[in-house]
């Protein structure tokens, strides 16, 4: 048995009774996370010119598109898959770089609206599609990453497809084929990061995996190997031919991707948190002005040098790629939330004179190997003489450094609040953190599409 039909097997078989509740939990944690960050983009311009191309474009009322409009499972899929990336809010893998739930559950919640499946089978989908985005992840990292692909695009669409396949209940020869179909529509590059192409990225592979999956049930056939062999997605997606195809196989089944999902406090690349979360500890505990600065200094891990693009950024979307307006916005502000990402924060001149003062630079093996958990160096010199030094190895928000509920509640009020009616955010909160007792996914659409409840 190949890697592609070990894995297409583990979907078809897998039912919720298989899931540890550890993993359950889990899962209901980052798809209402991942709920919350999609719903605070539908309500910003982008999820306005989103929207409107989707209505033009993929019309229908089989699905919902969160903020109110519906259109075809496909259009909704890729509009909600964009919202869920737009602000670089959503979550991540810590030991690879990909935002796996931003493709793969806009998928499986436009499939189970279109079949009207229930709770349980769209948080089965969810973890076998998050599964699959990881193993497939590490497969071809890094070779695949640092050559220039976006993984979250390219990767993220096979976790879309077992998603989608898990909630339709294809077969594991159909699965093959779904894999097969998607392999040729993955696509996605590192060239497009700071500009909003980059959210399309989440969108299209997560209706490239709807897509894939519905023809695969339709019969349209493939090479049901694609992973494997010659001219084979390992093969072609890896430079230098790194494959590894026992990262698909090993302990299949047996432990699971989603308890490496980090989620994230800020609306930025997670290679920022670890600077920012000591940044605002000093602003805390220090009292930090603007005033009192003389300048920062931020070390951080040399394998993050290519993701950190710009010093100085002009857009909202260069600012979640720069180290520099994290600091300077938990400077300004004590910490870093979605609005400060505007051209009119970005263009103050206090903001500008602040990027001056921030000096960086990046070190192999900080903490150890390779991104060692996304950890910073900061030092801190005051107009007064004073320095600060504070390193920390793991990101807030990581497996091993966890948001509190407080934090997870907090960071979900203030994304769906913009978008849903306040008297409706708490059941949102509620039913969105226990989906798998929904009869079917409905409910949790309407409220948050703002619908109120018409049962008591």
């Amino acid at each position: 048995m190949d890697e592609t039909e070990a894995l297409a097997t583990f979907i078809s078989d897998c039912a919720i009774d298989d899931l540890p509740e550890e993993v359950r939990e889990r899962a209901r944690t980052t798809i209402r996370d991942t709920l919350g960050v999609a719903l605070y983009a539908s309500t910003e311009p982008f999820g306005d010119q989103i929207t409107e191309y989707i209505s033009d474009t993929a019309p229908g009322e089989e699905a919902t598109i969160l903020g109110g409009e519906t259109a075809s499972a496909s259009g909704a899929a890729f509009a909600n898959g964009a919202f869920a990336h737009a602000q670089d809010y959503d979550d991540t893998f810590e030991s690879v770089i990909i935002h796996p739930s931003a493709s793969t559950l806009p998928a499986t919640l436009a499939a189970a609206e279109k079949v009207n499946a229930t709770g349980k089978e769209v948080l089965t989908g969810y973890a076998v599609g998050v599964e699959t985005t990881f193993r497939i992840g590490h497969a071809v990292y890094p070779s695949h990453y640092t050559h220039g692909f976006h993984s979250t695009g390219t990767v993220g669409s096979f976790g879309a497809t077992a998603g989608v396949a898990s909630v339709l209940g294809l077969s594991d020869v159909e699965i093959r084929r779904a894999f097969g179909i998607v392999a040729s529509c993955s696509s996605s590059l590192l060239a497009n990061a700071g500009t909003m192409t980059k959210a399309l990225h989440a969108g299209h592979a997560a209706r490239t995996g709807l897509d894939a999956a519905l023809l695969a049930r339709n019969g349209i056939t493939s090479n049901e190997s694609i992973l494997s062999g010659e001219r084979g997605y390992g093969e072609v997606m890896t430079p230098g031919n790194s494959y590894d195809s026992s990262s698909i196989t090993d302990d299949l089944g047996e432990t699971w991707a989603i308890m490496d999902l980090g989620i994230k406090p800020y609306p930025c690349g997670r290679i920022t948190h670890t600077a920012i979360e000591a940044m605002r500890e000093l602003v805390e505990t220090e009292s930090l002005t603007p005033e009192d600065i003389e300048c920062i200094h931020v070390t951080l891990e040399k394998a993050a040098e290519d993701l950190m693009t710009y010093d100085r950024p002009s857009t909202p979307e260069e600012g979640r790629a720069s180290i520099e307006m994290g600091l300077v916005a938990t400077l300004r502000d004590g910490d870093v939330r979605p609005e400060q990402f505007s051209y009119d924060f970005l263009q103050e001149s206090e903001t500008q004179e602040l990027f001056d003062r921030i000096e960086r630079d990046f070190e192999p093996n900080l903490f150890g190997d390779g991104f060692a958990n996304y950890g910073a160096q900061l030092r801190v010199q005051t107009i007064s003489g004073e320095e600060y030094q504070i390193e920390r190895s793991h990101a807030p928000g990581s497996p091993s450094n966890p948001l509190s509920e407080e934090r997870l509640r907090t960071k979900f009020y203030e994304c769906a609040s913009p978008s849903v009616p306040e008297p409706l955010v708490d059941d949102l909160y509620d039913v969105a953190g226990a989906i798998d007792e929904s009869g079917n996914v409905g409910r949790f659409l309407e409220i948050a599409s703002g619908v109120p409840s018409t049962t008591s």
